[in-house]
């Protein structure tokens, strides 16, 4: 019997933590969206980052609230990356159209895009 046990604990002790790890939940794709296709026009990272840039650069001088205001309104992301001289860790996916803040008391002191 206590070989019994010992073999259990040991089953139960190495598939139990797995278990909560395998879990698969299928996400139907409704058949009405299309995906892209030879016709679709080319998205050109350079000149969309270009663009936002442009805007960014708009910013600097604003107070933080003014220039989330005016980023929400265009339709773009934005994250700060630097509060009055500390730096924020942030993910190194790059997004054309997100807006970095670098913020000094308040202020908009530089900007970049990704």
């Amino acid at each position: 019997m206590k070989r019994f046990l010992t073999g259990l604990a040991l089953i139960a002790g190495t598939t139990l933590p797995l278990t909560g790890c395998v879990i698969f939940v299928p996400y139907p794709v409704p058949s009405s969206v299309p995906g892209p296709t030879h016709t679709d026009p080319p998205f050109n990272f350079d000149e969309v980052a270009a663009e936002t840039l442009e805007f960014a650069k708009t910013l600097i001088g604003l107070e933080e609230q003014d220039a989330i205001r005016a980023i929400e309104a265009r339709g773009y992301e934005y994250r700060v990356v630097e509060r009055d001289g500390e730096s924020f860790p942030v993910t190194l996916d790059y997004r054309p159209t997100r807006i970095n803040l670098s913020i000094v008391g308040l202020i908009v002191v530089d900007v970049n895009v990704g």
